[in-house]
């Protein structure tokens, strides 16, 4: 066997919300010249944002248009978005994604009846699943496969890192250098490790060669060959070091087809010659340059540094496929019924007789199609005995498997083009626990109304997630504090302070929903992957149904420098505070609450500063109650009946009044958890329950739509030293009603609400942020500029470069200037 190169342990940097792990530190790049924010030259349209909206447009199955939509990321870990489709089958939203996503995953229903999709997108994610087809499926081991992003492959040598690999084999892998492009037209040649170092990673749009270039930059190369050019350098090294021996121990991944997306069933090989000619100007070959970008990139991270299989990939094609491909030409029924009967099979579009006759139970038919391409008509309705009994879509528009069940009929075999059989029935359950419970819903059993707490406390952890006074029968939700909302178990149930119950929230436990644990039943649950817990729990309890109820989660970490409207250090961790919004809408997309979960990390202040949010498209009026803030009993804040802000037109939550107040001093350094020679102290949690319908109806401003809350615009804020007036918010968002206006303008900052700028210095700089992720802050005093090495390259190309600067990738940070937990 080929010696290949082997996965590193360290590699993979996972972190959660409350222990981070810093990367390795490597030197930031000799070429880049800035030392501190204020060397930064920034575009006066960058908007510092590192998410984005995407508006979607997706059109349900014509036989089937009620089932649940799932939108994901591309590695299935996060779900931004679940609804149901309207009365026309669509689904229409706004999401808000990383500004780095080029590609979601999207699900319709629950179980394997429909495969999962990857989908482009841009400003827009378009799809339409009455165009929908199945995939062939080869079983095949990849445990050993290994890629590398283009930030992989673009770091700077260290240890055992994908910049050594590259330095160490470059020039006996390419002697004449990597050449990406078409030699009949225009071609990009990289002549060393180094000029590929230089050259990635791709940023901009994507853009065929209209030139050929040697060794150019990646800041030259947005203009010349953008995105996709970076994909496809990265994708060349991935297949040619993996072909050589020195990455991974699995098949060579050049020899991979694809199982999804515009190149599904084509090998990794036949799709890089295509993309070469593309980019080359040789012609697309009936592909857009959206198709290939997209595929490239799939290349490059779906075995992301070995730690990962994202399953966009398999063996070549052998004798053992099997799937369904542009619809079935014959189809094999086992008869279930009692008694012989006359079996009609028709198509409904045609109107073709395809079997009639008498069946014995048991027994088997065949039904064969007789159009002019051999197909049978899309749907196939059955009678027996002259009763109307199933219909079947064998368009493979519905992923169609030896084994299904559709009434008195087993499909038993059938084929589709090119002799394709089907699949044996998948056995991947609709529901279960996967790798431990993320989000909870209870009902309360007691007799009385009570005060009732849920309190994490694995992990060494003691976290209040959910606080507030439940009546009898009454059911809430909460999430976990972890970074992806997992639940960090057992949790902890308290009545009026008392402790109740106590919940095992491992999948080992084998929870299941009617389980009954003191005065609760667990009504529902998610794991992994929004997979929602089996009924037939062990009290007995049948759940009531969803209600048409969907879940869509949006998290992230804010920073803040809090001495606007000066400059400050531009550490970012004034006050470092992250989020995780649980929408909960119902089958018309309409909110009915939201469990939002802040977690106060550090503060590195002398200054007691609160926070709070406001939703720019809530009316106050829309929100029937907030409760779980943290408000000091002499507080500056003045509350409203309903528990927002008095004095606001919009929405407006203040979530603490004084962060000095919910953390404890450690009694060295500056503030909580910027130091590392001072204590660590444990962050704080605080739930927010904000409900917009209670008993039967919306509050009385009338319902929101999720479009409308458009929770990825929501304008989070500081409010600095308790002096009310004086807010901080995120770039270009607008102070609330309650802000001194007459302080915009002035010391440093440059805001102008006459253009809608606000919160920028003349330079364009910010004095705040806002990451998908859990951040990982600068220690006190450390620029930021100094602690995450691609963050000026980000800034200065207004976003084109390093779109993922803040990610744990090999070479992007400088590990002794990130806080540790300790």
């Amino acid at each position: 066997m080929k010696t290949k190169w082997l996965r590193i342990s360290g590699i993979a940097l996972l972190f959660s919300a409350l222990l981070f792990t810093a990367c390795n530190k490597a030197p930031a790049p000799t070429e880049n010249t800035v030392t501190s924010m204020n060397d930064l030259v920034v575009s006066d349209n960058f908007s510092w944002a590192t998410t984005k909206s995407v508006a979607v447009d997706i059109t349900t199955p014509s036989w089937d248009p009620s089932q649940v939509v799932k939108i994901y990321s591309i590695d299935g870990k996060t779900l931004y978005y679940a609804g149901f489709p309207a009365s026309n089958g669509v689904v229409s939203a706004q999401i808000t994604v990383p500004t780095a996503s080029n590609m979601l995953l999207v699900e319709y229903g629950s179980g394997s009846k429909y495969r999962s999709t990857l989908v482009g997108i841009n400003d827009q994610l378009s799809y339409n699943y009455n165009s929908f087809k199945s995939a062939a499926v080869v079983s095949c081991d990849l445990s050993g496969e290994i890629s590398f992003s283009q930030g992989g492959w673009s770091s700077k040598a260290h240890g055992d890192n994908p910049g050594s690999i590259r330095d160490a084999h470059f020039d006996e892998l390419f002697p004449n250098g990597l050449v990406m492009g078409d030699p009949d037209h225009y071609t990009i040649t990289l002549t060393s490790s180094s000029a590929v170092k230089n050259f990635l990673p791709g940023g901009s749009t994507s853009k065929v060669l209209t030139n050929s270039y040697t060794n150019i930059s990646s800041k030259t190369n947005k203009n010349v060959s953008g995105n996709w050019g970076g994909q496809i350098v990265a994708a060349i090294l991935n297949v040619a070091y993996s072909k050589a021996g020195y990455l991974g121990t699995g098949p060579n991944l050049g020899d991979l087809v694809f199982t999804n997306g515009a190149f599904q069933g084509m090998t990794v090989n036949d799709f890089m010659v295509i993309a070469n000619k593309a980019i080359g100007g040789g012609g697309l070959s009936g592909y857009s340059i959206e198709d290939i970008q997209n595929a490239a990139e799939l290349v490059d991270i779906n075995f992301d540094s070995g730690t990962t299989n994202e399953g966009y990939f398999t063996c070549a094609s052998t004798s053992s496929t099997c799937g369904c491909n542009d619809g079935l030409r014959t189809m094999t029924l086992k008869y279930n019924g009692t008694n012989a009967a006359n079996i009609v099979a028709k198509g409904t579009s045609s109107n073709t007789t395809y079997y009639s006759g008498t069946v014995q139970p048991g027994a088997t038919f065949t039904i064969n199609g007789t159009g002019t391409d051999g197909k049978l008509d899309q749907n196939v309705a059955f009678t027996v005995d002259g009763n109307n009994n199933t219909t079947i879509n064998v368009s493979c528009v519905v992923n169609i498997y030896k084994g299904d069940v559709y009434g008195d009929f087993t499909i038993t075999d059938g084929v589709s083009k090119d002799g394709l059989h089907l699949c044996e029935k998948s056995t991947t359950p609709d529901c279960g626990c996967e790798d431990g419970l993320y989000s909870m819903s209870l009902k309360y059993n007691g007799t009385s109304s009570a005060y009732i707490k849920v309190k994490e406390t694995g992990s060494n952890c003691n976290t209040q997630i959910y606080s507030g006074s439940v009546q009898p029968d009454g059911t809430f939700s909460f999430n976990g504090s972890s970074q992806d909302g997992k639940l960090r178990g057992p949790i902890e149930i308290y009545v009026n302070n008392s402790l109740n119950a106590t919940i095992q929230t491992v999948c080992s436990a084998d929870p299941k929903a009617g389980d009954v644990y003191g005065d609760f039943t667990l009504v529902a649950a998610t794991s992994q992957g929004n997979i929602a817990l089996c009924n037939g729990g062990g009290g007995g309890t049948t759940p009531p149904p969803g209600g048409g109820t969907t879940t869509s989660v949006y998290a992230g970490t804010l920073a803040y420098e809090d001495l606007w409207p000066y400059k400050g250090d531009y550490d970012f961790n004034d006050i470092v505070e992250g989020y995780n919004f649980a929408i909960t809408k119902d089958d018309q997309d309409q909110v009915q609450n939201i469990s939002a979960t802040f977690i106060l990390y550090a503060f590195g202040a002398s200054y007691h500063n609160g926070f709070g949010f406001q939703l720019p498209g809530v009316n106050p009026d829309q929100i029937i109650s907030v409760t779980g803030y943290n408000l000091a009993s002499d507080t500056y804040i003045n509350l409203a009946s309903n528990g927002l802000e008095q004095g606001q037109s919009k929405a407006t939550v203040i979530v603490f009044d004084d962060a000095w107040r919910l953390m404890t001093y450690p009694g060295m350094g500056i503030g909580v958890n910027t130091n590392m020679s001072a204590p660590y102290v444990t962050p704080d949690t605080i739930v927010i329950q904000m409900k917009f319908y209670d008993n039967g109806s919306f509050a009385s401003g009338g319902p929101v739509t999720y479009s409308q809350l458009n929770i990825g615009n929501f304008n989070p804020f500081i409010i600095v030293n308790k002096v009310r007036g004086v807010e901080v918010h995120l770039p270009d968002h607008a102070p609330t009603d309650l802000a001194d206006m007459s302080l915009l303008g002035t010391g440093d900052d440059a805001s102008n609400p006459a253009t809608g700028t606000y919160y920028k210095t003349d330079k364009n700089l910010p004095w705040a942020i806002n990451l998908p992720i859990v951040f990982q802050y600068p220690i006190e005093k450390q620029d930021i500029t100094g602690a995450y090495l691609f963050f000026a390259d980000w800034a200065q190309s207004s976003g084109v470069l390093y779109p993922d600067w803040y990610l744990p990738n090999p070479g992007y940070t400088n590990s002794s200037l990130i806080y540790v937990p300790h």
